[in-house]
Order: structure tokens, then C-alpha cells, then sequence
């Protein structure tokens, strides 16, 4: 018996050593867990954070367009949000009812006179000159910049024609090699493609409309005021002078496909037809085709000789009811002549609604015979 005791007491100090032993283990085995999944979860948010500040220290660059002119669709869309600013021209100029045909005859004197609005005849808004589908402006910038530095509006007059698109379908017309004005192109129908004359027309309006849309760096002055073409009924083949080939209708057709153009481009534009040269029977016959097809445009313009009674009585009465610019008035004669005629052809055509009238000659000429200059500082 005393022998059997101790034996018992070893055996259940060893079995409490051995739960003393795993009770140390599980306890380290849980501490090494705890302190594991702890540094795990530390190591994951500096690994993201690491990665959000690569991402805001080193952004994806993106590759910038090569810029090009707007489409007329996209025009459209961005200026019916109304989110442009449409410049305007100083109410003075608006207001202001003479004009000077080439005003840059002499800028400072005509500005000094109290002519306030420059005709550019046949001018730079020419597609011939401006180019067929690589357009460069350069011209036509300093054009616009000069009259603006002049203190100048600008009636621009537009030519439709290039020499490399008409050759496209115009090539049985005759190329008048001996025009009056040689920057116009030596063919003058309807364009052979309307969808190059529609880039034209586009970037034309945009440059020079002053909206803040492809605009001509710092523009002054915006030009508000499109004449398409210039006496289109003149189609004198033999002298060289044929402005538009084709009859009243297809004139009419051609004008309001411009106009829609044009209006497409800028909203707050005004066009006026092609003024009219004269009222003999060819010219009449030809403005009553014009007028008959019922063509889109906002002003009627026409050219006056000695007192304007004729033309201006047929714009207003049988013609057009839409308000009318005189944009070319020239007289023969002494200079006594050209005053009495000019003072006379001044008073009829304002009194008959003309709210502006363009005169020609600032010195003298040296056109003819009897083209002396009526105004002559």
C-alpha cells in the first residue's frame, strides 16, 4: 500500500503538467493569429493607400486631337444651347447709313467725312482666293483688321466659285481669261460640289462672326452683313465681266442654299442678294425669275446711276417689300454735275426707305472720261 501512493500522485502531476503545456500552446497560437491578422489588415491599407497616391501623383495622359473646323452640325448643336456669346457691332456703326465702296481707298479721310461702312468690292471673301478645301485667311485677316483699325463695318460680298471646283463639272463654260476683276474664278456656275461649297461658306461665317467659335484672333468689328455675289444679271461674255452663269431661277435656288448656309453658321447674319445693276429689259426679265422663285435672303441691294428714281421704284413697289441698301451709287460728269446728282440720287433713295447708300469714288479717278470724284477732301 505505501508503495501504491506515490505512483498514483506521480501520474496526476504529469497529467497537469501536460494540460499546463497545451493550455501555453493554444494561448501562443492565438496571439500569433491575432498579432498575424493585424498586420495583415496594417499591410493592406498602406498597400492602398500607396495606390491611390500613384494615382493622383501620376494621371493617365491623354492624347489631345489635332484641332479641326467644326462640322455645320456641330455649329448648330453648340449654338442652340445658347451657350455663345454673339458679338454685335457698336450701335453707332448700325446706326450709321453712309457707306464707301472700298472704303480703303482712303480709310482716315472717308472715316473723317462720316462714313462709317466699308463695301468690299469685289474684296477678299472669295472662295477662288481663300482656297478649295485647305482654306488660308491670312488675306482676308488683314482685310478686316485694316477697316477695323479704320474704325469700318464691313459689307462683305461673297463669291461662290473656285477655279478647281468648277472644272470638276463646268469644264464646257468658257474660262473668261480677260475679267475686270482677275480674282474671281475664270468660271462662275454652281458649284460641282455643294458639300466643298459648304465647308467654305461655314468657315467663312465662322471666322469673321465674332461668337468666340473659330473666330479670327481679337475681332473687332464682326461681320454681320453677307451680299452673295454682285450683279449676277451682268453676263457679258465678250467684255469679260459675267458674274454668275445661269438665269434668275437658278440665281434664286443658289441664293437661298447660301442663306441657309450662312444662317446655319450664324443666326444673327443678315444677307442681301446680288445687288442689281440696271432696269433694261434683260436685267428686269431676269430679277423678275429671281424674285418669282421666291429665294430666301433679309435685304434687297441695288445699284444706282445718276438720281436712283428707276431703280428704286422698282425694288420697292413691284419687286421686294424687304428693306433696301443702295451699295453702289456712281455719276458721270464735271464735278458741279456729279454734286447736283449726288445731292438729287441722295434724297430720292432715302425717301424712298433706303436705309443705306455706299458711294465710289473718293479722289479722282482715272477710269474714263468724266469720272471725276464729287467728295474730295
Amino acid at each position: 500500500m505505501p508503495n501504491e501512493v506515490p505512483a498514483q500522485h506521480t501520474e496526476q502531476h504529469e497529467k497537469h503538467r501536460n494540460n499546463q503545456l497545451i493550455a501555453i500552446l493554444l494561448f501562443v497560437g492565438l496571439v500569433f493569429v491575432i498579432t498575424f491578422y493585424f498586420i495583415g489588415t496594417r499591410f493592406s491599407q498602406i498597400s492602398s493607400t500607396q495606390k491611390e497616391v500613384s494615382e493622383i501623383s501620376e494621371p493617365a495622359v491623354e492624347e489631345i486631337p489635332e484641332e479641326t473646323p467644326p462640322s455645320v452640325s456641330e455649329i448648330e448643336k453648340i449654338k442652340s444651347t445658347g451657350d455663345v456669346s454673339i458679338a454685335a457691332l457698336p450701335t453707332e456703326l448700325e446706326r450709321a447709313h453712309f457707306g464707301f465702296v472700298n472704303a480703303k481707298q482712303n480709310y482716315q479721310e472717308i472715316h473723317d467725312f462720316g462714313v462709317r461702312w466699308d463695301r468690299a468690292f469685289p474684296g477678299p471673301f472669295n472662295w477662288n482666293s481663300i482656297g478649295h478645301k485647305d482654306f488660308n485667311f491670312d488675306s482676308t485677316d488683314r482685310y478686316v483688321r485694316a477697316a477695323e483699325e479704320g474704325g469700318f463695318a464691313i459689307l462683305a460680298v461673297l463669291w461662290p466659285y473656285n477655279d478647281l471646283d468648277q472644272q470638276e463639272c463646268r469644264g464646257s463654260y468658257p474660262a473668261l481669261d480677260f475679267r475686270k476683276h482677275s480674282e474671281i474664278a475664270t468660271r462662275t456656275g454652281l458649284p460641282c460640289s455643294e458639300d466643298d461649297y459648304r465647308r467654305f461658306v461655314t468657315a467663312l461665317v465662322e471666322r469673321y462672326d465674332g461668337d468666340g467659335i473659330k473666330d479670327m484672333p481679337d475681332i473687332k468689328y464682326p461681320i454681320k452683313y453677307w451680299e452673295f455675289t454682285s450683279t449676277p444679271e451682268v453676263q457679258d461674255r465678250e467684255r469679260g465681266e459675267l458674274y454668275f452663269t445661269g438665269d434668275g431661277v437658278d440665281y434664286a435656288n443658289f441664293l437661298t442654299t447660301t442663306y441657309n448656309i450662312i444662317k446655319a453658321a450664324d443666326p444673327d447674319a443678315t444677307v442681301l442678294h446680288g445687288s442689281i445693276f440696271d432696269t433694261d429689259s434683260r436685267s428686269t426679265f431676269f430679277w423678275e425669275r429671281v424674285y418669282g422663285a421666291s429665294p430666301k435672303f433679309d435685304i434687297a441691294a441695288v445699284q444706282c446711276t445718276q438720281s436712283c428714281d428707276d431703280e428704286m421704284k422698282n425694288i420697292i413697289t413691284k419687286y421686294s417689300n424687304k428693306p433696301v441698301w443702295v451699295t453702289d451709287v456712281s455719276y458721270l460728269g464735271d464735278d458741279e454735275t456729279q454734286a447736283r446728282d449726288l445731292f438729287k440720287g441722295y434724297i430720292n433713295a432715302f425717301g424712298k426707305g433706303a436705309q443705306k447708300i455706299f458711294y465710289d469714288k473718293w479722289g479722282i479717278t482715272s477710269g474714263g472720261k468724266g469720272e471725276l470724284a464729287a467728295l474730295n477732301t
